[in-house]
């Protein structure tokens, strides 16, 4: 059985997600064996998601792919790592069915319909995690005086998104934040927090002059 999953993992059509699963599964067991690999994960996610998050308030088709698939809600590698796992441990099940000879044309065909099934089923997956990840930002945040703080803006911030962080000590903390309605704040600009918005779960924060710190 093992020598069958190894062989077959070797056909064209799965090398992808073999090799795919390797990478991420090397990248997982390092992260855990730092023992800090769910904190760095989770703060380097998060610029990845706002960036994303930016990019979706315009009501487009990708808005609703990336909310689908929790992204925002659940760290992006959680949910690469998932669509991977199940394209390849799926892959191998299907061809091992339904394709016992190992015809390309077949292989690519399964490749095909077990992509698209992966998508929901890492939703499935994900969604038992976005209380976790709510709860780790709601306690990162709880630790951190950050109304009346200064931080520094990750992305470009609108009256709809944006995000920002405020060190403390040597934690750094990333928010999901928002500006008073008309505004508008570059990346890489100081900014007070101002207050929470509870309903949209953001803070509205303000611009001040660089030159205050310098």
């Amino acid at each position: 059985m093992i020598n069958e999953i190894f062989e077959l993992s070797k056909e064209i059509y799965l090398v992808p997600w073999t090799v795919l699963m390797i990478i991420s599964s090397i990248i997982t067991i390092l992260s855990l064996l730092s023992g800090v690999g769910t904190d760095l994960d989770f703060d380097t996610d998060v610029d990845v998601d706002t960036d994303l998050d930016i990019s979706l308030d315009g009501g487009s088709f990708f808005q609703t792919f990336y909310l689908f698939l929790n992204v925002g809600k659940v760290p992006v590698t959680f949910i690469i790592f998932s669509i991977i796992a199940i394209n390849w441990g799926l892959g191998l099940i299907a061809n091992m069915i339904f394709n016992p000879g190992n015809y390309a044309i077949v292989g690519w065909i399964i490749f095909a319909v077990v992509f698209f099934i992966s998508l929901p089923a890492s939703k499935l997956l994900t969604n038992p995690l976005k209380c976790f990840f709510s709860k780790l930002i709601e306690d990162k945040e709880s630790q951190t005086h950050s109304i009346g703080n200064v931080c520094t803006t990750v992305t470009d911030v609108t009256e709809n998104s944006g995000q920002a962080s405020i060190k403390e000590g040597p934690t750094i903390v990333n928010l999901m934040v928002k500006c008073e309605a008309g505004q508008t704040i570059s990346k890489g600009k100081k900014a007070v927090v101002l207050s929470k918005d509870h309903s949209a779960n953001r803070y509205i924060i303000s611009e001040v002059e660089d030159e205050i710190f310098n």
